[in-house]
């Protein structure tokens, strides 16, 4: 009984990689697939119905991208115009924040 148990033992130590194995073997040609593909961008992945690919991810994530650059750029433009120093020896930029918060307090 205790070579039994030893044996059973191996066999269990030895599932794991021999699963790994089998599913490697059985999806070798998906895996392949989506590595050669993956180098260029170009898979896709479906779930549940939906398919969403990578270059609609990858365009959409530039088109984002541009647009806070854009964004960024024309707030750093606005700061440096209203940095100009006023009558009272404060930037424009501190006054309107005044301006804002005393209306806040009416």
């Amino acid at each position: 009984m205790e070579s039994f148990a030893k044996l059973v033992s191996a066999l269990s130590s030895l599932a794991w990689p021999a699963i790994i194995g089998i599913l490697l073997f059985k999806f070798y040609q998906p895996i392949k697939t989506l590595i050669e593909s993956a180098q260029g961008r170009k898979f896709s992945i479906k779930v549940a119905g939906n398919e969403l690919t990578m270059e609609e991810a990858s365009e959409q994530q530039r088109q984002i991208i541009n647009d806070l650059q854009s964004k960024l750029a024309e707030i750093e433009k606005r700061l440096e115009s209203d940095q100009t120093v006023s009558i009272w020896g404060v930037p424009k930029i501190i006054e309107q924040d005044l301006h804002w918060l005393r209306k806040l307090e009416r």
